[in-house]
Parts: structure tokens; sequence; C-alpha cells
């Protein structure tokens, strides 16, 4: 008897020694353990709500279901051959049924060119790595969890009553309370790594976001998710991913990995890589012969009902692309005025930005040629004025639509308390293009697909990073705009000059702390 306690007593003694060596992972990038528990960089408290900023789910007795009618229809013929035989991409679905952080180390070890040990096997070989896929998915799923839980939708495989495919998938998982069709947290997951590590290893950013990509796709191939999940599912992770960029410890915990990746692989990021080439990660417009062009005229005509409303008024109202038109909007969402001449650095990394994404869609635009809605059927757009320029351009990708999902994104990283908003300006914005008549809701989402992986290419870019850096100081330090007073004289309206409230000019911004008038306004100065 004494034996035996005197081994528990043992036992107990030794499981604060080994119980770390088993979750590696489970480190902080300082080295410290965690709870168990902790598992992500954020929870769902935190992170934007899929619930505030996506429209509810696409309901089976709306039009816009028949895209997720023949997404499911054409997962089913992916699966196996006549013979039975699973193919070679229903088989690859088939494993991809496994959630996180194992199917995850698998599947971007081949995408990066590295092997990814986790605990089980050597976890002295890329303890950063395991930990930062881990943590970021798991972020990435966690801002699903209020949507999940308040739409609870229904999976195609029990709406259709039939039984779960993927190897790993579960009925009894699957059904659970809470853990809705709506939207995929595998797609989560996934793109979410994607994107966190196309940043990180630039040169190969095709190969990681068409792998992240096709994860997501996956469960469209095993009856688990609609097709409208795993799109909700790319754009809730892409939100998580714009969060996490205004973490510390998200950041810090890249750049440890990223040394960890360049000193085991050799070489160091290629900071000249060109934009993702959305080509070789999505699938391309859908076309006009295939069953799935069925949606997309759905999604046209209902957007019509749309024109005679405020919606329509919107959507013409918001026909403007320029960088005041976005510092005025996102203006009215954070509730502070964004003035070119005062906020010189915000305004820098908004166009910048801009810029990025419109060539990157050009580019991508290049590539395919699909008519637009309004010429296709011959019917008059919302905004008859520019129909004649925009009849010779390919409507997919939406150009607009990647521009206002991705600067979203971007100001969801400089104001996150304001996360929510912003991303519902950004989606709206982007489906008043299928308002107007000039884009397909497959053009708008593989927009806003895009805009998330441009932002990881720009990411990449150390100057870049540090131009968000300069316009945050500069918003919480730099010159603010007050009340202008009844008994301050007429503001000067020369460009570019400061003026005393005397009425003497200063070419060049103050150095000295104090009320001045620049631009026809005035302003506090507020040195560090």
């Amino acid at each position: 008897m004494s034996a035996r306690i005197s081994v528990i007593f043992l036992l107990a003694c030794l499981w604060p020694i080994v119980s770390p060596a088993q979750d590696v992972w489970e480190k902080d990038v300082l080295g410290h353990w965690l709870a168990p528990s902790f598992n992500a960089f954020a929870g769902a408290a935190s992170l934007p709500n899929g619930v505030k900023y996506l429209p509810s789910p696409v309901d089976t007795t709306q039009l816009t279901f028949a895209g997720d009618f023949y997404r499911w229809q054409w997962g089913k013929m992916i699966r196996e051959n006549a013979r039975g035989t699973k193919t070679v991409r229903g088989n690859q679905a088939y494993y991809e049924s496994q959630y996180g952080l194992n199917r995850m180390c698998i599947i971007m070890a081949q995408a990066i060119g590295l092997t990814i040990t986790n605990a089980a096997t050597n976890p002295r070989r890329t303890p950063k790595m395991v930990y930062f896929i881990y943590h970021t998915g798991e972020t990435g799923a966690a801002a699903n969890q209020y949507a999940k839980q308040k739409y609870m939708r229904r999976r195609p495989f029990d709406l259709m009553h039939e039984t779960t495919w993927g190897k790993y998938d579960t009925y009894e998982d699957l059904m659970k309370p809470g853990n809705g069709s709506f939207p995929s947290s595998h797609t989560s997951f996934g793109w979410a790594v994607a994107l966190s590590l196309a940043e990180m290893i630039p040169e190969r950013q095709d190969t990681i976001l068409r792998r992240g990509y096709m994860y997501g796709e996956s469960r469209e191939i095993v009856g688990a998710h609609w097709h409208t999940d795993v799109d909700a599912g790319r754009l809730t992770a892409s939100a998580a991913v714009a969060y996490l960029h205004s973490m510390s410890s998200y950041r810090d915990s890249l750049k440890v990995t990223q040394e960890e990746y360049y000193s085991l692989k050799g070489g160091e990021p290629d900071t000249d890589a060109g934009w993702p080439k959305g080509r070789k990660i999505m699938d391309g417009p859908v076309d006009s012969l295939s069953a799935l062009y069925y949606d997309d005229v759905a999604g046209y005509w209902q957007a019509k009902a749309d024109r005679n409303t405020d919606r329509g008024l919107t959507a013409i109202d918001e026909n403007d692309d320029s960088d005041l038109f976005f510092l005025r909007k996102f203006s009215e969402i954070i509730g502070d005025s964004l003035d070119p001449g005062l906020n010189t650095y915000m305004a820098a990394v908004l166009s910048r930005a801009r810029e990025a994404l419109e060539q990157s869609a050009l580019e991508l635009r290049s590539t395919a040629f699909r008519k637009r809605p309004y010429v296709q059927f011959g019917e008059p757009s919302l905004i008859p004025q520019d129909e004649d320029y925009y009849a010779a351009t390919s409507s997919y990708p939406s150009v607009k639509a990647q521009v206002g999902w991705g600067l979203a994104l971007l100001m969801v990283e400089m104001f996150p308390q304001k996360g929510n908003d912003l991303l519902k300006w950004g989606y709206d914005y982007g489906y008043n293009r299928v308002v107007a008549g000039y884009n397909y809701p497959s053009d708008v989402m593989a927009g806003r697909i895009q805009a998330s992986s441009v932002l990881a290419r720009l990411h990449a870019d150390e100057d870049f990073r540090e131009l968000i850096e300069l316009a945050k100081e500069e918003y919480e330090y730099h010159p603010k705009l007050v009340t202008v007073l009844d008994d301050v004289p007429a503001a000067p309206i020369r460009d570019g000059y400061w003026y005393t409230t005397t009425g003497i000019a200063l070419k060049d911004r103050p150095t000295q702390p104090g009320i001045y008038i620049h631009a026809g306004r005035k302003v506090f100065v507020n040195q560090r």
C-alpha cells in the first residue's frame, strides 16, 4: 500500500515537468507556458463579429440558394469517378476534413517547402511555426462563434438526408449545439493561416494562398458546408487577421516564426515579389454555360429590386473610389475627421493600399474577360453615365469591391474598436456594384478574397508596416481639429501655409504646441 502511495506521489511531482513538453505550441513568443485552454491570440469577444457585418445565411426559399444547391451537386460529383473510386481532389477533401493544427501542418509544409513538426514528433525543430499556426488558425475560427450560434444553419448532408463523407467528420460533432454551418470554421482556420504565412514568406504566397483556399473548398466537396458558408469563412478570417495586426503578440510571434523559418530554410523574404496572382489562388470567373451561373443571375435580379430604395441611392452616392472619398467615409465611421492635410500618413497609407489593390485587380482582370451584367442582358444600369466606359472592361473581379474591402480591413488594423462598422461598410460598398448592375455577386466575392491576399503582400514590406505605425502615431499625437471660436479672425486659405490666430503666416508646420489656423480651419497642434 505504501509503495502505491509513493508511486502516485512521484508521478504528481513529475507532472508539472513532463506536461509542458507535450504541448510545445502552448508557449508564448517569450517562452512562457500558457494555460492549455488558451489556444488563440484573441477570442470571439475581441474579434469583429460576423453577425454585425455579414448578411444572414441564404435560406432555402430564397432565389439565391441556387448557387449553394449547384455547388453541393458539384461537390458530390468531385468526390468519386464513375467506378466509385475517389478522385485525386476527392481524396484530398476526404483527408482535409481533419480540422486544425495537425492537418494544417501537413498542408502548409508542402506549401512552404519545410517540414513542420508538432510536439508529437519533434518539438525542437519548428516550435514557433507550430505555435503560430495553431494560434492564428484558432483565432480565425473564433471569429465565427457568434454567427454559428445565432444562425445554426443546417449543413448540406443533414438537409439532404445524407451521411457525412469526410474521413474525420462525425455526425455528433458537426451537429452539436452552437456548431452551425455558417460560417465554415475549417475555412476560417485555413484562410487565416494562409494569409499570415503568405505575409511571412512572400515568395511562396500564391502556393500558400491556393492551399488555404482549397482547404475551405474541401468542405463543400465533403458536403459539410454550403458554398456561401465557405465564402463567409474566408471573410471572417480576413477580418480576424486584420484585427490581429493590431496586437503586438501576433506581430511578435510572426516575426520570430519568420526568423525560425529562414534560419532553417536559408535566405530571406523576397520583398520584391509581385502581387498575389488571383488566377492561381481562386477558381476564376463563372462561365455563362456553367450551372453556377444561375446563382449570379439570381443575385443580379435580387439586387435590381434594391435600386428604387435607399439602398439604390447609396449605390449611386458611393460610386466613387478616390482617396478623398475614402477619407470622408472612414471619418464618418470612426467619428473623427481624417484630413489629408493634417493626417498625412493616414492619407498616404490609404493611398498606397488603394493603388496596390487596384493594380492587383487589374492584373487579375487581364487574365479573363467577362461581360458585365447590364451588357449581358442588354439592360440599363443604375449609373448610366458610366455604361460606355465600363462596357469594354471585364466584370471579373470587381475592382471597387476589392478596394473597398481591402481598405476596410486596413482600417480595422488601425481602429479595431470600430471593426464591425468598418467591415459592414466595406462589405456593402462591394454590394453597391451588384445593385448598380456592373458586377455579379461572384465578381464581388472574388474581389474581397483577392483584397485580403494583397494586404498580406503589403504587410510583408517593412516600409508599409512602418507607414501604418506612423499613421497611428500621427492620429494619436498630431493635430486635432477643434471647434472654431467666433473671435478667431477669418481663416486664410493659402495652400500649405499655417497661421497664428492673429494672422501671422508660418510656411511650415508649427513646432510649438498651440492653436493655429491651417487649410481654412482652426487646429490644435499637440507635440509629443
